[in-house]
C-alpha cells in the first residue's frame, strides 16, 4: 500500500510541476506604433496576460490609465492582432452577451507591426472600448499545453514585429509588445513545482532500493 501511495504522490507532483512550467504569462504593450495624439502618456500602454486553462488559453488585454482597448467612430476596425505557432485552425469565445467582436484569419497588417494570422475586428461602425477586453481562445483540433505557443511574432513589420498589437483609444492608434525571439523563462513558482517533483522522484527510487534490499 505504501508503495502504490509513494507513486501517486510521485506522479502527482511531476504532474504538477510540469501543468506549471507554462502556466501564465504578462506581455507589456510598449512599442508604439501610428498614434495620433500625443496624450497617450508614457509606456507600457497596457498589457496582455495569458492564462492556461484546461486546455485553452484565457486572454486578458488591459490598457493603463490613459487608455482603453477598441476604438473611436472613425477609427480602424480592427482592435487586437495575435499569431499562433502551430497550424491547425483556433475558435474564439468571447463574454456572454459580448456581440460586438469577430475573429477574422485573413492574415491582416496592422499599422506599422507586420500581418497576424487572427484578428479581432468589429462588426459595428459605433465606438466600443473595453479595459479589460477579454476572451478564450481554444484549438479547434487538441489542446494548448503551454501560452508560449500563443506567443509568436508578426512577420513584415515597419517598425517592430510584435507577439500582439492592440488599438488603443483616447489617443487613436496601435500599441504592440510582446517577446524578443525567444521565449521567457519559467515563473519561479514553476521551477519550485518542478524541483520538488525531482527531489520526490530520488526520495522514491531511494526507498524503492531500501525495500528490494530488506
Amino acid at each position: 500500500m505504501t508503495k502504490h501511495l509513494s507513486v501517486v504522490v510521485l506522479v502527482g507532483v511531476l504532474g504538477l510541476a510540469c501543468n506549471g512550467w507554462a502556466d501564465t504569462y504578462t506581455v507589456s504593450l510598449n512599442v508604439k506604433g501610428d498614434v495620433y495624439d500625443g496624450n497617450i502618456g508614457p509606456s507600457p500602454w497596457g498589457s496582455v496576460v495569458l492564462t492556461l486553462d484546461n486546455g485553452k488559453i484565457d486572454v486578458t488585454v488591459n490598457g493603463n490609465a490613459d487608455v482603453d482597448i477598441g476604438r473611436t467612430s472613425s477609427g480602424a476596425t480592427n482592435i487586437f492582432g495575435f499569431n499562433y505557432t502551430g497550424s491547425d485552425p483556433l475558435a474564439i469565445t468571447l463574454p456572454t452577451g459580448e456581440s460586438h467582436i469577430y475573429l477574422s484569419t485573413t492574415n491582416t497588417t496592422i499599422d506599422q507591426f507586420g500581418k497576424f494570422d487572427y484578428v479581432l475586428a468589429l462588426s459595428t461602425q459605433n465606438a466600443h472600448t473595453w479595459d479589460p477586453l477579454t476572451f478564450t481562445v481554444s484549438r479547434q483540433t487538441g489542446s494548448f499545453t503551454s501560452v508560449y505557443q500563443l506567443l509568436q511574432l508578426s512577420t513584415g513589420a515597419t517598425l517592430q514585429d510584435v507577439d500582439f498589437a492592440a488599438q488603443v483609444v483616447n489617443c487613436w492608434g496601435f500599441v504592440g509588445g510582446g517577446t524578443v525571439n525567444s521565449p521567457p523563462a519559467p515563473e519561479p513558482g514553476s521551477l519550485l513545482l518542478l524541483g520538488t517533483g525531482i527531489v520526490a522522484a530520488a526520495f522514491w527510487i531511494r526507498r524503492r532500493r531500501a525495500w528490494a534490499q530488506s
